[in-house]
């Protein structure tokens, strides 16, 4: 990755790794300890990865940080080979979303680029977990995994982007995306269809968390428009206005236009 200093990466960031991880690996680890008729060598695998996995959060965050990122990285990508080899015996193991079209970050990139991403997952992220507050059908092991995944993402979004390392937090924030996809098909699956985008009057935070907005919330720097905080427009809803615009009614400004053209006539007879 590159930016300003693109060889600055901060202990946090590698806590930010392990966090949005390590739900997926509980996870699938539930998915293959239900499926006994996995092949010995798909089993193999898993439990390799999954111990080198084990090892790796265990590690403490010391000053090789930037190596340590790396081996997460590498051990992401091997995650993501599993799936592949996993979905097809494992029922709730989705196949692994497409990757990304762009291989590299931009180079240049700052603090409002972070954000920019932030608020583009944010309301995925809100929605998916609304899906998930209504769908009672959904197994205990899934719904802990998604919870834990949400709380790893709000600790993640309330973070306060930082020059000394946002090519850093860039990388996580485009990762928490890349994945998405893979946990709203996991969810779909394993609800089997019961699942609604709108959740009940009074039903709390399926993360367990306040979400972005909320008092209390730790909001990031330069993040508290209402575009941002506000949660997400349900369908039919009028959508908020723009952050900074007056709000009074379109219709209202018209029809004081038109009584002034009205009364400048009238004086000109």
């Amino acid at each position: 990755m590159s930016g300003i200093f693109p060889t600055v990466v901060l202990a946090r960031d590698l806590r930010v790794l392990k966090e949005r991880v390590q739900p997926q690996v509980t996870w699938i680890d539930a998915r293959v300890q239900q499926t006994p008729a996995l092949d010995a060598a798909s089993r193999e695998a898993w439990q390799t990865f999954a111990a080198q996995w084990r090892d790796f959060v265990a590690s403490a965050d010391d000053q090789s940080t930037g190596a340590k990122v790396d081996a997460g990285e590498v051990l992401e990508r091997t995650l993501r080979d599993l799936k592949s080899l996993l979905s097809s015996q494992c029922f709730g193991v989705p196949t692994p979303a497409r990757k990304r079209d762009v291989s590299f970050l931009p180079t240049w990139v700052t603090p409002s680029l972070v954000r920019d991403q932030k608020q583009r997952v944010a309301p995925r992220v809100r929605e998916l977990g609304a899906k998930v507050a209504q769908a009672a059908a959904l197994p205990d092991a899934a719904r802990a995994a998604w919870v834990q995944f949400a709380r790893a993402w709000a600790s993640f979004e309330s973070d306060a982007e930082e020059w000394t390392h946002c090519a850093a937090q860039y990388a996580n924030a485009l990762a928490f995306e890349d994945v998405l996809p893979e946990w709203s098909d996991a969810i779909a699956m394993l609800a089997g269809g019961d699942v609604s985008a709108t959740p009940s009057p009074g039903t709390s935070p399926p993360w367990g968390v306040a979400p972005p907005g909320a008092p209390g919330f730790p909001m990031s720097p330069g993040t508290s428009g209402p575009e941002y905080a506000g949660p997400p427009v349900r369908p039919g809803a009028s959508p908020a206005r723009a952050a900074g615009r007056s709000g009074v009614p379109v219709i209202a400004i018209a029809a004081a236009v038109a009584v002034g053209v009205l009364v400048l006539m009238g004086a000109k007879r």
